[in-house]
């Protein structure tokens, strides 16, 4: 743990001792003290100071919202016009809230809230204010994780996206009136304006944004994400590429931004608990291979998303039929059956070698003689 804040403090950041499964400080005046590595407990929360100090100026925009497809819809908004300014660093807690840490180029007051309705709200931290960057959730009791490897403790802070204050406001002011909007009118949440018949039956991916989606594709999505995070052990990697390749298609058809649906389908994965390595690769696989076979939705009202037939994994899991008794020679049956169970492996997978290299071994002159009756 003392590497970890001496790491965090070289980058540029100022951190606070918070208490172990807490999100409160553990020592008062915190917002005005700068603290030293012996500060820290072993096994206590790490914190961030944000605002304007001696460390620079920071700020973490946290989105307190629990559905998670407006999550990811702001965040994929965010990249796409905060992304070339610099690393995404992404802290999630209890899911499917999650934080955005930046720079901010100008002074701004404590905090701010913009209520969402029944959905949340977003809250911009900044002078005076802390999150918890690091350690146990009070209550999931599961580590804060930082989305596909850039966190405060390897990314220096001068290298974080520099945003103004009214860069900010005007992208929180929008992010909310498109969630209201959409809430008035019980509409999924979207970036999109509602597409006509005919632009629906066509191509729209001209219309496309980073995180923009038509209702159709909403769905797709909706649906695939329920499936990765509901998938079985052992075969949630297996469901991950068949869904990266059905909102491929999505994709191909123009009904669905492809950073939406890549956003989505790695907060599912990590939900499942797929590394992020892994679930990376299967998601461009399936992508790649589902965007050549684009689809569109049916013509006829309340029609569902239909896509072609799922991709066979050659590699996958299966659950092979029962090894009917007395059809091997009574040897082998029995090398089978015991040794199966010894491998946990299928043993007619095991008899039919063995089958083989008894042939192999019968020499030729052995022959078998048909009788007539």
């Amino acid at each position: 743990m003392t590497e970890q804040i001496s790491r965090i403090f070289s980058n540029g950041y100022a951190a606070i001792p918070i208490s172990a499964r807490s999100k409160a400080p553990r020592i008062k005046g915190s917002q005005k003290r700068d603290f030293e590595v012996c500060d820290f407990q072993e096994g206590a929360n790490i914190g961030i100071r944000t605002g304007d100090d001696i460390m620079g100026s920071i700020a973490f925009f946290d989105i307190d919202v629990l559905d998670a497809l407006a999550v990811e819809t702001i965040v994929a908004a965010w990249t796409e016009r905060f992304g070339e300014r610099g690393p995404l660093l992404r802290r999630t807690g209890l899911a499917p809230k999650t934080g955005i840490l930046f720079g901010l180029s100008d002074a701004h007051q404590k905090k701010t809230k913009t209520n969402l309705g029944t959905k949340g709200h977003i809250e911009l931290l900044a002078n005076g204010q802390q999150f918890v960057a690091f350690g146990i959730h009070p209550d999931t009791g599961q580590p804060y994780h930082w989305h596909n490897g850039p966190s405060p403790e390897d990314t220096q802070a001068k290298l974080l996206p520099l945003i103004s204050r009214a860069e900010i406001d005007a992208f929180t002011a929008e992010m909310a009136e498109r969630l209201n909007r959409a809430l008035a009118t019980d509409a999924p949440f979207t970036s999109l304006p509602s597409l006509s018949a005919a632009e629906i039956g066509g191509s729209t991916a001209e219309h496309l944004s980073a995180a923009q989606a038509t209702p159709w594709g909403l769905a797709a999505i909706d649906g695939e994400v329920a499936a990765v995070q509901t998938a079985a052990i052992g075969n949630r990697n297996t469901q991950l590429n068949k869904s990266a390749f059905r909102l491929g298609q999505a994709t191909g058809g123009g009904h669905l931004s492809e950073a939406l649906a890549v956003s989505a389908l790695e907060t599912a994965a990590d939900f499942a608990g797929l590394s992020s390595d892994e679930a990376k690769k299967t998601i461009r696989s399936g992508f790649s291979v589902g965007s050549l076979h684009p689809r569109k939705p049916e013509t006829k009202a309340g029609a569902q998303p239909e896509f072609f037939a799922d991709p066979v994994d050659l590699w996958g899991r299966f659950e092979p039929p029962e090894l009917p008794q007395g059809l091997l020679p009574p040897l082998i049956e029995l090398f089978a059956h015991e040794t199966g169970v010894q491998m946990g492996a299928d043993p007619a997978g095991l008899a039919l070698a063995a089958l083989v290299t008894c042939a192999a071994a019968i020499s030729d002159r052995v022959q078998i003689k048909v009788k007539r009756h």
